[in-house]
């Protein structure tokens, strides 16, 4: 019991102290330079993606599909678009969505496809392109 009470003080002591806070911080600097966290407008991107992905691709004629999503930015506004929250939730602006589709395609899926995805997001038609 000795020794832990031992390391105890020689931790809380001023030369304890400045160990522990250089040691936070190259650990802290290590994080980041790994890249290990995601940051918030990633895990959206990645999430709206799929779900994007998932629910075009259950469309009739269109059998398979990639989706990118652009976002505006890091910043959040309040949105109750297609993050299948309940009610309004912070989450990036997309700023524009590109769908590519693999089926029968045709002019009518295109624009149905792009209506659906610039009334889930609240962007403008311009801010949506659909290739099949």
């Amino acid at each position: 019991m000795s020794d832990i009470g031992a390391w105890v003080k020689r931790l809380f002591s001023k030369g304890g102290m400045i160990a522990l806070a250089a040691a936070v911080m190259a650990l802290g600097a290590i994080m980041a330079a790994s890249g290990g966290s995601e940051s918030s407008a990633d895990r959206f991107r990645d999430r709206e993606q799929k779900r994007l992905e998932e629910l075009i691709t259950g469309l009739d004629g269109v059998d398979g599909a990639r989706v990118m999503i652009s976002l505006e930015s890091e910043s959040v506004q309040t949105s109750s678009g297609f993050g299948f929250g309940s009610g309004a939730a912070e989450s990036p602006a997309v700023k524009g969505v590109a769908a590519v589709c693999n089926g029968e395609g045709g002019d009518r899926l295109v624009l149905e496809i792009s209506r659906m995805i610039a009334g889930l997001y609240g962007i403008g038609a311009n801010k949506v392109c659909v290739i099949f």
